[in-house]
């Protein structure tokens, strides 16, 4: 965003000087011929203002993508958004039938209450899509982790490891006991056993319009997913998490997106790492090595740090035979491959070739950031900072 006065944003800053440093540039008039002066607009000898306000006029295209030097795929996936969010909320406000949650006209509604508490319709019957639905995610709601055999099996010292992972499973207890409880409720209101509430019926609403219900969102975090994506992203955490359990070591290949607090996980691997060197925190950074393998493939922990998979990559694709950063062709937003990520002094850091990617939770980015992770590119960063390149935790489902 270029704009007026101070900017305190680190991102925005950092692309404003990207685009200064493009424009306010001597090799744009002194320099050797076809250099731009914005995406596919070279620079024009032109003699006079009527001339340069000619080719103003004839040269430069509408405004997009590649003007601002993007990548032509990202207006795709703004425009992608755009139509999700739009047939969304056309969906919403569509009038719903109160008790099958389906649309229908208002005036042919034959819904009646029937003074218990619980809507039906003409033939008294509860609606048994609402009962199969809620019985099915009930079905998906994982088992209370174990998680006081875990605390006697720990001991009074926890490394920085066992620190994330108990404090995980105590969250993903605390999320299924709410999404149980209240799909208990839901069914019973269903059932006539108690008052079908309003609270009750937007949480029927949520369920059958595919979105994750408020409470159980605020214990997760903020997600892009629908409902039925969101509850295997649950079931995934809950084996992740049921494996640690089990001999509470990591996992051989850790899924950063199975976790409520990701950067919990890669804050640990600094931390295990100050502990066995001792040395301090701050004179510590992540390193990141991107390997060409996928989560199926690791069969080993890794010598050194941990293995993790699971952002996906905007503004840019991952060439495994270059191993570094490369300009997007047919598809945005493809999942990286297992990246290994380990902690070394600063002193031993070099990240000259190295593109600085910010990691955020959803697509949206803006409040989601969780940490920067360093990438190999062959091009100027610049030429990525310009494009929007993000790795993006919660992208691909």
């Amino acid at each position: 965003i270029m704009y007026g006065g101070h900017i305190t944003a680190r991102w925005d800053s950092r692309l404003c000087m990207a685009y200064l440093a493009r424009f306010i540039n001597p090799d744009l008039i002194d320099g050797p011929p076809g250099n731009e002066i914005v995406g596919g607009v070279t620079l024009p000898l032109t003699r006079s203002h009527t001339e340069t306000m000619a080719m103003i006029q004839e040269s430069l295209h509408e405004e997009g993508p590649r003007m601002f030097f993007m990548s032509p795929l990202s207006e795709n996936r703004a425009r992608a958004s755009e139509a999700t969010n739009m047939f969304q909320n056309l969906i919403d406000v569509m009038p719903r039938n109160q008790h099958s949650g389906t649309t229908a006209d208002v005036q042919d509604s034959s819904i009646a209450f029937n003074g218990a508490g619980v809507f039906e319709d003409d033939t008294g019957a509860i609606t048994a899509q609402q009962s199969a639905m809620i019985a099915m995610l009930l079905g998906a709601v994982p088992e209370p982790l174990a998680v006081g055999d875990v605390v006697d099996r720990l001991g009074n010292e926890m490394t920085p490891f066992q620190h994330v992972f108990y404090q995980e499973c105590e969250r993903l207890n605390k999320l299924s006991d709410v999404m149980r409880t209240m799909l208990d409720e839901a069914d019973a209101a269903l059932r006539g056993a108690v008052t079908m509430t309003t609270e009750i019926e937007l949480f029927i609403d949520d369920l059958q319009g595919d979105r994750i219900p408020l409470k159980w969102l605020a214990l997760w975090g903020e997600t892009k997913r629908p409902l039925a994506a969101w509850t295997m992203l649950i079931a995934d955490a809950n084996t992740q998490l049921s494996s640690w359990a089990m001999d509470l070591m990591n996992p051989k290949a850790v899924n950063l997106q199975c976790f409520f607090v990701p950067i919990a996980f890669l804050t640990a691997i600094q931390q295990d790492t100050a502990l066995r060197l001792n040395t301090e925190l701050d004179l510590m950074a992540l390193v990141v090595e991107v390997t060409k393998k996928v989560p199926a493939q690791i069969d080993l922990h890794a010598r050194d740090g941990c293995f993790v998979y699971g952002p996906s990559l905007e503004g840019a694709v991952w060439d495994t035979t270059a191993n570094c950063l490369a300009e997007v062709t047919n598809k945005d937003g493809t999942p990286m491959p297992v990246m290994t990520v380990r902690c070394l002094p600063l002193s031993k850091i070099d990240q000259s070739d190295c593109y600085a990617c910010p990691m955020y939770g959803t697509t949206s980015r803006h409040n989601t950031y969780i940490t920067t992770l360093h990438l190999k590119t062959r091009v100027p960063p610049s030429e990525w900072i310009l494009r929007g390149t993000a790795l993006i935790l919660d992208g691909a489902h």
